[in-house]
């Protein structure tokens, strides 16, 4: 008789972050971090447009991202000109993630510079007061 498979729960979740312009980066980044997590066997990696966690026509694509974003342990942001151009990636993603780096379920926010960026350029409005990315 087969055994059965059972898929592993990944413990840590990793939400990559960037704009659609910079889209060959993520894919990059995704592959490089697929890669290692299938050797640590316990870590996922959100991408919209890769593997599992793929957005497909018809899905429900905000509430899936905004999913992704709260169950995720660490967030990397893909930082370019596009990516703080995107109301979404900036005022959605960011200041989501931004907010969570300092509550009761902490996460890891990493900024990854496509090219050379301001850092004071990437941040969100929080309570009225900007919160930057370069802080955390």
């Amino acid at each position: 008789m087969p055994k059965a498979t059972v898929k592993q729960v990944a413990a840590r979740k990793i939400f990559v972050s960037y704009s659609h312009a910079d889209y060959a980066q993520a894919l990059r980044l995704h592959m490089e971090l697929d890669a290692t997590c299938r050797r640590l066997g316990d870590t996922a990696v959100f991408l919209d447009c890769k593997g599992d966690s793929q957005l497909m026509a018809g899905d429900a694509w905000r509430a899936k991202i905004m999913a992704a974003l709260e169950a995720a342990d660490v967030f990397i942001a893909l930082l370019s000109a596009d990516f703080i151009a995107s109301d979404f990636c900036r005022d959605v993603e960011l200041r989501h993630m931004l907010l969570r780096s300092v509550g009761p379920a902490r996460v890891r926010v990493i900024g990854v510079a496509l090219h050379q960026v301001t850092l004071k350029n990437f941040s969100a409005q929080i309570d009225g007061t900007p919160v930057y990315l370069a802080e955390r």
